[in-house]
């Protein structure tokens, strides 16, 4: 069996790093695995696939122009495109925006699925078109009509909910969910939107969570500064400045902050610090970070909270990685944040009152006796053994991508 995974820049920086462990994973298996990143202007590795004989990659061809279709295809292409308008008429959602971007997505669609259709040429064996997001990619691998082909795509936020759009529109998800073998929640969250807003799909959905390796504890110490560390982009749906704000206004508890990452919400953030007179406060604004360093600084010092103050989520990997050290979080209630955060493991929070909540739970955090304490951290880590454990997540969901390509082959 040969997979062909298409990603956004995955495996090179700026890309999937959560896809490093499931890799991993399937690597292991016998079968062979093609990464197709959509955009490759990086050319620095996050992850070296080198190192592994059963993984390839396939960069795309600049010769497979935008302004190229092929003629066999231009008929199937109208008739999808003049069904899309339909649809959008019909919900009241044609613009010139709306309108621009079907045609802009159908052609992007088009051209990657050219240069995945030449692909599969060269294959043999059973082949698997796999695409990590339900955007882009997974519209390229649902037009291509060979019936042989599994089909599938992982869905997680920004490809999923709808209302995070301009005009609550993602192109072409009918088409998608119809044309697919496999639609592939990593919420529950997820899996039940689906089903609602699409119920003839229902019985092609799954859940299959991410999931975390395990690199051990994070240590304990006796209390004396609070050690505060969130991990995400500095962008709007995360929230950072807002995270910033709330530490900065808790006056009486001395805390140390530690953020990964970075964004084009970096210099709010440092306003926010250069204004804030707080002596009881001391930050470190760590910048974009590998994954391994983040392992590393996690196995190596002692961290109280993590946070999460994002407006939107699938499940939070970050939080997966905070909770397999042990660390508990204070996370907002969205998405599928609540399927890993709860008041036992962590404190889940209105995320309209977040600045509030923030402050409330670290205050409260700061008055529990040190057993109460190690039960959250221990409540933390058994959350993550028993949902989200790469080692389990990812064999399971490859075990049940081989039986249902069996199936489907035996038709």
């Amino acid at each position: 069996m040969t997979i062909i995974l298409l990603t956004n820049r995955f495996p090179f920086i700026n890309g999937e790093p959560f896809l490093i462990e499931e890799i991993k994973l399937a690597s292991k298996n016998e079968y062979k695995i093609i990464l197709f990143p959509m955009d490759t202007n990086n050319s620095a590795l996050m992850f070296d696939y080198s190192k592994y004989p059963n993984i390839n990659l396939h960069k795309m061809n600049n010769s497979y122009s935008r302004k190229i279709i092929r003629l066999k295809h231009i008929s199937q292409l109208i008739k999808i495109w003049t069904n899309e308008i339909f649809f959008l008429c019909k919900a009241n959602k044609l613009s010139y925006v709306t309108l621009r971007r079907s045609i802009s997505v159908l052609l992007e669609s088009e051209r990657i699925r050219c240069h995945v259709e030449d692909l599969c040429q060269d294959i043999t064996d059973n082949i698997v078109l796999y695409s990590y997001w339900g955007a882009i990619s997974s519209l390229a691998i649902a037009l291509i009509k060979n019936e042989n082909i599994y089909k599938l795509t992982r869905v997680h936020r920004v490809d999923l909910y709808e209302y995070w759009h301009f005009n609550d529109y993602l192109p072409y998800k009918q088409y998608i969910y119809n044309r697919l073998n496999s639609i592939i929640s990593i919420s529950e969250d997820g899996f039940n939107y689906i089903k609602k807003r699409y119920p003839y799909a229902k019985e092609k959905i799954f859940i299959s969570r991410l999931g975390t390796d395990d690199y051990g504890l994070n240590p304990e110490e006796k209390k004396q500064k609070i050690v505060v560390v969130s991990c995400s982009n500095i962008i709007e749906v995360k929230r950072v400045p807002l995270i910033c704000k709330a530490l900065c206004d808790i006056t009486d508890i001395p805390i140390h902050w530690v953020h990964f990452g970075d964004g084009n919400q970096m210099e709010n953030v440092k306003s926010i610090i250069n204004q804030s007179k707080q002596k009881n406060l001391s930050i470190e604004l760590k910048g974009y970070t590998l994954k391994k360093e983040i392992f590393d600084w996690y196995a190596n010092n002692h961290v109280d909270i993590f946070i999460n103050a994002s407006l939107s989520e699938g499940i939070p990997v970050s939080i997966m990685e905070a909770y397999s050290f042990g660390i508990p979080a204070i996370a907002t209630d969205v998405g599928g944040t609540s399927e890993i955060v709860n008041n036992t493991n962590g404190w889940l929070i209105n995320k309209e009152t977040a600045h509030v909540e923030i402050i409330n739970a670290i205050r409260q955090y700061y008055t529990l006796c040190n057993n109460d304490i190690r039960d959250k951290r221990f409540q933390a880590r058994n959350t993550w053994e028993e949902k989200f454990s790469s080692q389990i997540n990812y064999k399971k969901f490859y075990e049940k991508l081989e039986i249902n390509v069996k199936k489907m082959q035996n038709k």
